[in-house]
């Protein structure tokens, strides 16, 4: 559950990063 929640965690973070950048874009 622990591991779940950290991939969870990474994924959400690298999908704003992706969207942040996208939107400077």
């Amino acid at each position: 559950m622990s591991f779940k929640k950290l991939n969870y965690e990474r994924s959400t973070e690298a999908y704003m990063a992706r969207a942040s950048a996208e939107h400077l874009s």
